[in-house]
C-alpha cells in the first residue's frame, strides 16, 4: 500500500522481488504514466490493482501484458485522454474495471470484446459523446453498468439488449431509463413526475389528475354554453370569454389523455416508456398543453389592456361631448342636485364593474362598435397564432428540437426545471433555452402586464372617490344631506371592485409565479425535488385554466344580471303549465 505519497515514475523494475503481491494500491499520487512493459512481470499473482487520483494521461497495451490474475482494476479520477483498442485485451479474468471521471472523449468499438467476465464496468463522468451500438455486446456477464455524468446522443434500446445479467443500470437522467427497460434495478429511479412503474408516480395525483380534468372541462363548457345562450351586452368581449373557454378547455383535454395513458401504463410503466416518451402522440400532447396556455395567457393579456383602455381612458375615440347646458333654475336646484347625485353613483357603479366593454355615444356608436369588432377579431387571431407558433414551431423546425422539447418526461410538458442550460448533447440545451423563453420570458411579461394594468384600473377607478376628485364626484358637494350615504356607497363599490381584480390576478399569480420560481432556481444552477414539477403541471398549471372563465364571466355585472333574467323566464315556463292545470282544477271543483 503506497498511498497518498508523491510517486511520479514506476516501472518494472521497481515491484522486483515481489512474485506473491495480490494487491497494489497507489491511490493519491502524482503518476503520470505506466510503465511501458509489463507491470505484472514481477507481480504474477497481481488481482487488485488500484490507481485512483493520479496523473495518469496514457495506457499502453503492453502495460498488462502478463496480468491474467487480475481482478480488479481501478483508474478512476486519472487525466486519460484516448486508450487503444487492445489496452484491455490480456485481462481475461477481469471483474471490475473503473474508469470513470477521466477525459476520455471516445471509446474504440472492441476495447471491451475481450473482457467476458466483466461484472462491474464504471465509465461515467468522461466527456463521452457517442457510443457504439456493439460497444457492450460482447459482455455477457455484466451486471453493473455506470453511465451518470454522460449525456449519450445516440443512445438506443439496442446498444442494451445483449446484456441479459444486468441488474444495475446507472444514469444522470431518469429519462434514459427507458432506454433499458428490462433492467429493474436503473437509477435514479425517478423524476419526481413519472417511476419505473407509474407514468404519475406520486399516488395523489393518479387520483387528482382526474379531478383537475373534468372540472377544467366542465367548467369551460359550462361557461361557454352559458356565453352562447345568454344575450351579451358586448358580442366582441363574448366572443373573447368563448375563446378563452376553448384555450382552456384544452388543458382539461391534456390532463384527461395523461390520466388515461397514466392508467395503461401502471405498474409496468419503463417497458413502455421509451414508446411512449418518443411517439408523435406525446409531441403533440405536450403541442397541445403549450397551446392552451400560451393562448390563455395571451388572450388574458388582450382582455386586460381592452379593460384597461375601456376604464382608464373611456374617452379617447368617443365624439366631442356637446356643450354644457344652461344652469338650472333655484326652483329646481334642489330635485338637479338630488339628480346629479343619483348620476354621480350611477356612473361610478358602471365604472366600477370590470367589464370590457367600451360604450361610446352618439353618432359613431355603430363604426365604433364595428371597429371594437375589428380590433377583438385581430387580437384573437394574433393570440391563436402566436400560441400555434410557440407550440408547434418546435414540432416543424426538425431536428431533435421536438423531441427533446417533449419527449423529456412521461407528461410531455416542457418543464425543463431540472436541466442547466447547455447542458446535455443534441438539441438539450437549444430546448432549454426554448422551455425557459417561453414560460419564463413570455409569460412572465404577460403576467406583469395584467398586474400592471388592474392597478391601474383600480386606482383610476378610486380617483372620483378621493377627496371629491373628478369624474363622477364633481357634482357631490360634501356639506350636502345624504353625502355620507353616497361616500359609503362608493366605499362598498370601491371594495368591490378590489376584491374583483385581487382575485382575478391571484389566480394568475398562484399559477405563474411557481414557475416563475422553478425556472429562476434552474437557471441558478439549484436542485429542484422532481416532485415538486409534477405538481406543478398537473395542479397548479391548471388553476387559470379551471378558473379564469368562471372569473371573467361571474365577475361581469351585465352577464349576472341576463343570467338572472334568463333563469326567471326559465322557471316561469317550466311552472307556467302546472299553474294551467292547478287553475282548471279549482274552476271544476268550485262548479
Amino acid at each position: 500500500m503506497l498511498d497518498h505519497n508523491a510517486l511520479a515514475h514506476v516501472t518494472q523494475a521497481t515491484f522486483t522481488g515481489l512474485p506473491s503481491l495480490v494487491f497494489l494500491y497507489l491511490l493519491n499520487n502524482s503518476l503520470t504514466e505506466l510503465p511501458r512493459l509489463s507491470l505484472c512481470k514481477e507481480m504474477p499473482r497481481l488481482n487488485w490493482l488500484d490507481l485512483e487520483s493520479n496523473r495518469i494521461k496514457d495506457v499502453r497495451n503492453s502495460t498488462f501484458m502478463g496480468c491474467e490474475q487480475l481482478t480488479v482494476l481501478i483508474l478512476r479520477d486519472n487525466r486519460i485522454q484516448a486508450l487503444a483498442e487492445r489496452t484491455f485485451n490480456p485481462l481475461l479474468n477481469l471483474g471490475d474495471l473503473d474508469l470513470s471521471r477521466n477525459l476520455i472523449e471516445r471509446l474504440p468499438r472492441r476495447i471491451f470484446n475481450d473482457l467476458r467476465n466483466l461484472q462491474q464496468l464504471n465509465i461515467s463522468f468522461n466527456p463521452l459523446r457517442r457510443i457504439h451500438v456493439e460497444q457492450f455486446a460482447k459482455l455477457k456477464q455484466l451486471r453493473s453498468l455506470s453511465l451518470e455524468g454522460i449525456e449519450i446522443e445516440n443512445i438506443r434500446q439496442e446498444m442494451f439488449w445483449p446484456l441479459r445479467e444486468l441488474e444495475h443500470i446507472y444514469f444522470s437522467h431518469f429519462h434514459l431509463c427507458s432506454h433499458a427497460p428490462l433492467v429493474r434495478g436503473c437509477r435514479p429511479p425517478s423524476d419526481g413526475v413519472s417511476s419505473l412503474q407509474h407514468l404519475l408516480a406520486p399516488a395523489p395525483l393518479r387520483g387528482l389528475v382526474w379531478l383537475v380534468a373534468l372540472a377544467t372541462c366542465a367548467g369551460n363548457v359550462a361557461v361557454a354554453c352559458a356565453r352562447t345562450c345568454v344575450p351579451a351586452e358586448n358580442p366582441g368581449h363574448a366572443l373573447s370569454i368563448k375563446n378563452l373557454c376553448c384555450a382552456d378547455g384544452l388543458m382539461g383535454v391534456y390532463l384527461l389523455a395523461i390520466g388515461v395513458c397514466d392508467a395503461r401504463f401502471r405498474g409496468d410503466y419503463n417497458r413502455h416508456a421509451h414508446a411512449w416518451t418518443s411517439s408523435n402522440a406525446c409531441r403533440l400532447l405536450g403541442a397541445l398543453a403549450v397551446l392552451s396556455t400560451e393562448v390563455s395567457v395571451l388572450l388574458l393579456a388582450a382582455l386586460t389592456l381592452e379593460r384597461f383602455a375601456c376604464i382608464v381612458f373611456p374617452f379617447s375615440s368617443s365624439p366631442p361631448p356637446p356643450p354644457p347646458p344652461p344652469p338650472p333654475s333655484s326652483s329646481s336646484s334642489s330635485s338637479s342636485s338630488r339628480s346629479s347625485s343619483s348620476s354621480s353613483s350611477s356612473s361610478w357603479s358602471s365604472r366600477s364593474v370590470p367589464a370590457s366593454s367600451c360604450r361610446r355615444g352618439g353618432r359613431s356608436s355603430s363604426s365604433s362598435s364595428s371597429s371594437s369588432r375589428r380590433r377583438t377579431q385581430v387580437s384573437l387571431a394574433v393570440a391563436w397564432l402566436g400560441g400555434s407558433s410557440l407550440a408547434l414551431g418546435p414540432l416543424l423546425v426538425g431536428g431533435r428540437l421536438g423531441d427533446d422539447l417533449y419527449g423529456r418526461n412521461g407528461v410531455c410538458f416542457p418543464l425543463h426545471a431540472d436541466r442547466r442550460p447547455g447542458g446535455g448533447g443534441g438539441g438539450g440545451g437549444t430546448a432549454k433555452v426554448y422551455s425557459d423563453g417561453v414560460l419564463l420570458g413570455v409569460n412572465l411579461i404577460a403576467f406583469l402586464v395584467i398586474l400592471l394594468c388592474y392597478s391601474s384600473m383600480f386606482w383610476s377607478l378610486r380617483g372620483p372617490a378621493r377627496g371629491g376628485g373628478g369624474g363622477a364626484g364633481r357634482g357631490v358637494r360634501r356639506s350636502r344631506p345624504g353625502v355620507t350615504a353616497v361616500t359609503s356607497g362608493r366605499a362598498r363599490r370601491d371594495l368591490g371592485v378590489a376584491r374583483r381584480f385581487f382575485f382575478i390576478v391571484l389566480t394568475d399569480a398562484l399559477c405563474w409565479i411557481p414557475i416563475f420560481v422553478l425556472k429562476a432556481l434552474a437557471l441558478l444552477s439549484v436542485d429542484i425535488p422532481g416532485t415538486m414539477s409534477s405538481w406543478v403541471v398537473i395542479f397548479i398549471l391548471p388553476i387559470n385554466s379551471a378558473l379564469n372563465p368562471l372569473l371573467y364571466t361571474l365577475t361581469t355585472r351585465h352577464f349576472r344580471q341576463r343570467a338572472a333574467v334568463a333563469l326567471r323566464r326559465w322557471s316561469t315556463r317550466l311552472a307556467r303549465p302546472g299553474h294551467a292545470t292547478s287553475t282548471s282544477s279549482t274552476s271544476s271543483s268550485s262548479t
